[in-house]
């Protein structure tokens, strides 16, 4: 295999959000198959794991990144250096919506700095859905914040999930191979 080729079946994929929003439950449930119950913030963490994405193998990278603003000098660095972002937020806090504009905007300016902005794809993931009784984000506010102040496009794919043992379908990193342009 040669080495443009290992290139293209190789994905970096960071995982960002405000704190607590279930970023690591997600992803340490879709590498490790392990729901960790009990909320550690994190500084940033990374894993591999590989997918079978039509009928080929796919290496994805995938950072944890650190929801916390005391953490924010590490922003740029993941950010300039992952092809996709998948935003989580969690539909029983408002202000976890809210905390996307400062992700998007700074993966823009990141990106445009590189002239890369056009093609970084964006995921949405609405986590803890499950928890209805406290839920007041609905997804038709969440869909229309996504493009009226994120200003991502109406098609920006949008996953509703639950950050509870195994219950969470991964179709937001399973996915994401098909929604990177490698040139």
């Amino acid at each position: 295999m040669s080495s443009s080729n290992r290139k293209q079946a190789e994905y970096k994929i960071a995982v960002v959000g405000g704190g607590g929003v279930g970023k690591s439950s997600l992803t340490i449930q879709f590498v490790q198959h392990y729901y960790q119950a009990q909320y550690d913030p994190t500084i940033e963490d990374s894993y591999q794991k590989q997918i079978k994405v039509d009928d080929k193998v796919v290496q994805l990278e995938i950072t944890d990144t650190a929801g916390q603003d005391e953490f924010i000098a590490l922003r740029d660095t993941y950010m300039r250096r992952n092809d996709g972002f998948v935003l989580v937020f969690d539909v029983t806090m408002k202000q976890s919506l809210e905390e996307l504009i400062n992700f998007v905007e700074g993966i823009k300016r990141v990106k445009e700095d590189n002239m890369l902005y056009t093609s970084v794809p964006f995921v949405i993931v609405a986590n803890k859905c499950d928890l209805a009784d406290q839920r007041i984000i609905t997804k038709k506010e969440a869909l229309q914040y996504i493009v009226e102040e994120l200003q991502l496009p109406s098609d920006t794919p949008y996953f509703e999930t639950k950050s509870v043992k195994y219950l969470t379908p991964f179709k937001y990193f399973e996915g994401f191979p098909s929604y990177l342009y490698f040139e």
